[in-house]
């Protein structure tokens, strides 16, 4: 039988993700390693702090809380309130860089890995990983790399580019090939908190496709323009600020 490993952020995506391969039945061939995203968090804020003013810094995490409990509130509103199932192989961990997580992978020898929301692989890392390492990236790449893809492209007014993809792993931010990409199917005038959740809905379904094409042998891969894309970066609370004022023009927040 095939092995694969999900490394996965803790919390309700990783949650949602799990309970949905479970219900189609393609569970069976994982291993799930949780990651906890205490360091990384630790290491966000230490980002953070460069502004040199604590007082923004606070302001500036403060307003992204409040952002993210609005976000998922609404998402649960749409997708449920999964929980992990019961059953499954799962590994606990605080860092996807740490010596349990590369030992656990060096002892199992996967045949495949699956990343979604972790933090960054370390150069080292991804050579104790082997080569069948893919990330799942939460938006149309090589468009908006980096997290909060999302929130730019929808502030950009570019929604045609919120979407997932399925790429190849290298050591640079979001920049390897491209396997798989789904994009939204919304209305036009649909909210943020709308196309989170349609992202989160399909990937379990990307991961259907995109294994059974890579153990078919049948995985095509596309080189990314890095030209045409950009970096996403952290929004700060003026940012927030003018994302809520906008959507609070049509009151549906």
């Amino acid at each position: 039988m095939k092995s694969i490993c999900l490394i996965i952020r803790d919390g309700y995506d990783a949650r949602f993700i799990i309970a949905e391969l479970c219900r189609r039945n393609i569970a069976a061939h994982f291993t799930y390693i949780i990651e906890s995203g205490k360091y990384a968090r630790q290491k966000k804020v230490k980002r953070m702090l460069r502004d040199r003013n604590i007082l923004i810094v606070v302001i500036n995490i403060f307003a992204l809380l409040i952002y993210d409990h609005i976000m998922l509130s609404r998402m649960k509103k749409i997708c449920g309130t999964p929980d992990y199932p019961n059953e499954g192989d799962y590994i606990n961990i605080d860092d996807v860089n740490e010596l349990k997580c590369r030992t656990e992978i060096k002892n199992r020898k996967p045949d495949l890995i699956l990343i979604y929301g972790s933090g960054i692989l370390k150069a080292e890392t991804i050579e104790d990983f082997g080569e069948n390492i893919y990330n799942i990236h939460s938006s149309i790449l090589p468009y908006y790399r980096n997290v909060h893809s999302d929130f730019w492209a929808y502030m950009d007014n570019r929604k045609d580019l919120i979407g997932v993809t399925i790429f190849k792993l290298d050591t640079g931010i979001d920049t390897g090939k491209i396997a798989l990409q789904y994009g939204c199917m919304l209305p036009d005038n649909a909210k943020l908190y709308e196309y989170k959740a349609e992202n989160l809905k399909n990937i379990p379904a990307m991961v259907d496709e995109f294994v059974a094409d890579f153990f078919s042998g049948q995985l095509m891969l596309k080189p990314q323009n890095l030209q045409e894309g950009s970096i996403a970066t952290t929004p700060r609370t003026g940012d927030i600020i003018q994302f809520f004022k906008r959507e609070g023009m049509s009151g549906r927040y």
